[in-house]
């Protein structure tokens, strides 16, 4: 069985994405300047993604950002 290795994300794509997500807020209004916003961060893809886009638009939503991680251990090493 053949494994694909880690797929590469075009700047476009995190373009699109954070464009996106600055579209729905103005929408639906989910932040509001100087709100506080917690981010769990598990240290796999997916969160650290999430992370990642908004440190990416924390400046221009206003966010004030505060990442938490707990190691419960229950992973393999």
């Amino acid at each position: 069985m053949q494994t694909s290795g880690p797929r590469h994300i075009n700047i476009m794509d995190v373009q699109n994405l954070t464009q996106r997500i600055q579209a729905d807020n103005r929408r639906q209004g989910l932040f509001k300047a100087g709100n506080r916003v917690g981010v769990a961060v598990s240290g796999g893809a997916d969160s650290v993604a999430l992370l990642r886009l908004l440190l990416e638009l924390r400046k221009e939503l206003g966010l004030v950002l505060s990442v938490t991680h707990f190691n419960h251990k229950l992973r393999g090493a």
